[in-house]
C-alpha cells in the first residue's frame, strides 16, 4: 500500500538518507535482526524464503512507496521472516521504531494510513496462505483469479513468470495449465489479461 505524498514528506523528515542497492543485491537475510523499518523510494524488492533444500518461495514484492519491517521492529522476535532482494536498482530509507511511534502521535494522516496499511498486510498474507494451501496449479490459479479480478472477472498480469512466482509454481507448469484451462473454456486470456469464464 503506497504512502500518500503528503504523508510521505512527513516521514522523510525523520528517515535516514537513501541506501542504494544494485539489482540482485541482498538487502536483508531471512533470520537477521530487524532494527529499523524501511521504505522503498526507488525500484522493487522481492521477499524470498529459501528452504533447507534450496527451493525458493516468492512471498511478495515491495514496490516504490511501500513500507516494510514496521510491525517486526515492535514485535518480540525482531528478525526478518524472509530475505529481501533488490529486483532492480533500488533505494531504501530507514526509520527507527521510535520515529514510527512519534509519527503515530504527531500525524493523523500517517496514523490513518498506517492502520489501513496494517489491515491490508493482514489481508494479503491471508490470501497468500490460502493460495499456497491449494494442492494443484489449477486450484491456485482459480482462487487467485477469484480474489483479484475486477467486477468483470478480469485481471491484468505483468508476465507469466511473475504470476508463477505469486502462485509458487514453475513457469513451464503454469503455462501448461493455462493452455489446458483455456482449451477447456475455464478461462480466457489475451494480451496478459485473464478472464474467468465459469
Amino acid at each position: 500500500m503506497r504512502i500518500p505524498e503528503d504523508v510521505f514528506e512527513h516521514i522523510l523528515s525523520k528517515a535516514t538518507l537513501p541506501c542504494l542497492y544494485p539489482r540482485q543485491a541482498t538487502i536483508a537475510h531471512e533470520g537477521e535482526p530487524c532494527v529499523k523499518a524501511g521504505i522503498v523510494t526507488r525500484g522493487r524488492i522481492k521477499l524470498i524464503h529459501l528452504s533447507r533444500s534450496g527451493e525458493e518461495t516468492h512471498l511478495g514484492t515491495l514496490e516504490e512507496g511501500e513500507l516494510f519491517g514496521d510491525v517486526i521492529v515492535h514485535g518480540p522476535t525482531a528478525t526478518y521472516p524472509a530475505s529481501l532482494i533488490a529486483e532492480c536498482d533500488s533505494a531504501v530509507v530507514y526509520l527507527e521504531a521510535s520515529s514510527l511511534d512519534d509519527l503515530m502521535v504527531e500525524s493523523s494522516g500517517f496514523r490513518a494510513w498506517y492502520l489501513a496499511h496494517v489491515a491490508e498486510k493482514f489481508s494479503v498474507l491471508n490470501r497468500r496462505l490460502k493460495i499456497l494451501s491449494r494442492p494443484t496449479i489449477k486450484e491456485r490459479l482459480l482462487y487467485w483469479l477469484e480474489t483479484v479480478a475486477d467486477e468483470k472477472g478480469a485481471v491484468r498480469i505483468d508476465s507469466v513468470s511473475a504470476l508463477a512466482e505469486q502462485l509458487n509454481v514453475a513457469r513451464v507448469s503454469l503455462s501448461r495449465s493455462l493452455h489446458a484451462m483455456k482449451r477447456a473454456g475455464v478461462i480466457a486470456y489475451e494480451n496478459r489479461v485473464f478472464r474467468l469464464r465459469r
